[in-house]
């Protein structure tokens, strides 16, 4: 049986609330996950956090966080208290964006492989409840940061979006899943799925 997912990116232009109320219906419709996307729009924490509260078993998706908006472990902990809130609904779709949106967050465009192995080192160390104290190349979290509770589901499932041939191997090393959009062919969405599977 296929399972369908529903996605609102960043162009889709919905009152907040009324999403929130439409999301029982959603899952009632049989809709396997809810995927928010950022960018410019609404942030997917907060709206998944109202979502999760309407709803029982539907996954809740990040599609996706661009990881120069916030710290890594600011994310983790966003991450582990929505997995406390939705009964470990979350899936966690993270990207490494590009130089305009790195700009809006006041960051620099660079090393966006190195740059997405230590965030999500990170952000799952932090969401599994782990003991952080990370000196990476490009992320340092200082000493012995811990969350203060013991997080309910600690095994976060952690998407990544992967386009060019570098960033797909990665993919396929240190995530659950890929984001592989912006294609012309199916063929390049094959060539994509290949190239994860590779590592």
């Amino acid at each position: 049986m296929v399972i369908y997912d529903i996605e609102l990116n960043s162009a889709a232009h919905y009152p907040v609330a009324g999403i929130v109320d439409l999301s029982p219906s959603i899952e009632q419709a049989g809709f396997g996950a809810f995927w928010k996307g950022e960018s410019n729009s609404t942030d997917p924490i907060v709206m998944l956090s109202a979502v999760a509260s309407r709803t029982k078993t539907i996954k809740l998706g990040t599609a996706i966080y661009h990881i120069y908006g916030r710290s890594p472990v600011t994310l983790g902990i966003q991450s582990a208290t929505l997995q406390d809130l939705s009964g470990g609904r979350l899936l966690l779709g993270l990207g490494v964006a590009n130089k305009a949106i790195a700009g809006w967050h006041g960051g620099v465009f660079d090393r966006p492989l190195k740059r997405a192995r230590e965030y999500i080192d990170i952000v799952r160390k932090v969401a599994a409840g782990e003991r952080v104290e990370y000196e990476g190349e490009i992320y340092q979290t200082g000493k012995r940061f811990q969350l203060s509770w013991k997080p309910s589901h600690p095994n976060l499932p952690v998407y990544l979006a992967g386009l060019g041939p570098q960033m797909t191997k990665l993919v396929g090393k240190i995530s659950d899943g890929v984001f592989s959009r912006a294609c012309r062919s199916i063929r390049t969405k094959i060539w994509r799925a290949q190239n994860c599977a590779k590592c």
